[in-house]
């Protein structure tokens, strides 16, 4: 009877080894496999950086026209189109034990600036695109933020601006706009918007409710800063800030003495699109 008993303990000994062995030998050949399509996927960036404009930390400067008038000199701040990559990033988005490549590209199209997402494979192949907001670089003063949030099975990929005009008029837009990720491709798309002269404690708190009820928790949000403050989940892809460069527009608003219908002012504004996350 206790011969029987050494014996089982022996046996069952052996099997909890052979299994724990299994289960590190599927975690290495995982990990082997995330690290292949890795290193393939960095080589496609280092593709498109030749083959596309990027944006990554750069600056563009902006002008303003301004036309004499009788009372008011009437001020306009120029068009510029854009195009260009403003984000890559590596990691499992599906979490199917397999790389991707997240890549944000922005756009203008017919006076708007669209920001797309295209995801690939470790084939290099497109998963997914869809267009996730043309209400990009809104305003003259302006920060726009492009982040992720793993979810399970599922990836939440969002933008948010939060934007000021002060040529001509005062106003205040924010915008926010999400998209899932899985394995079978980009779905659920939300939006949020509110455009006034300025964004009060009622309009903040249902701004923030709506994002905290797309699982990203700024229950503390204040404005103006970046969510991945509040939620660490939250991974920052690239921020778009626009500033002036002088502290008194008014100046040129005001001033009767400009010679000439049209002065253009440079590095009046400028853009500055920061982005520091390639890969994983």
């Amino acid at each position: 009877m206790k011969k029987g008993i050494f014996f089982a303990f022996i046996l069952m000994g052996i099997f909890v080894g052979f299994c724990t062995y299994a289960t590190q030998k599927t975690t290495v050949v995982q990990a082997a496999v995330l690290n292949d399509d890795k290193s393939g996927l960095e080589n496609y960036c280092d593709r498109l950086k030749k083959e596309e404009l990027v944006l990554v930390n750069t600056k563009s400067d902006r002008y303003i026209n301004i036309e004499k008038s009788s009372e008011l000199n009437k001020c306009e701040l120029e068009s510029v189109e854009y195009k260009g990559i403003v984000a890559m990033k590596i990691d499992d988005f599906d979490s199917d034990g397999k790389s991707e490549l997240l890549v944000a590209r922005i756009k203008t199209i017919e006076g708007l600036d669209t920001l797309s997402l295209t995801m690939y494979n470790k084939e290099m192949k497109k998963t997914g695109e869809t267009v996730l907001t043309d209400k990009a670089l809104v305003g003259d003063m302006f920060i726009n933020e492009i982040a992720y949030k793993k979810m399970g099975k599922e990836t939440l990929i969002y933008f948010v601006a939060d934007s000021d005009t002060t040529i001509n008029t005062d106003g205040y837009y924010w915008c926010y706009n999400s998209v899932k990720y899985n394995a079978q491709g980009f779905f659920d798309k939300k939006e949020k918007t509110y455009a006034g002269t300025e964004q009060d404690e009622k309009t903040l708190k249902e701004c923030t409710d709506f994002v905290i009820g797309d699982k990203i928790d700024i229950k503390s949000f204040t404005g103006k800063e970046s969510f991945s403050k509040y939620d660490k989940d939250v991974i920052l892809l690239c921020k778009i800030s626009m500033e002036h460069t002088i502290d008194n527009l008014y100046k040129y608003i005001e001033d009767k003495n400009i010679k000439g219908k049209t002065l253009l002012i440079k590095i009046l504004f400028y853009i500055c699109f920061n982005n520091n996350i390639i890969k994983n």
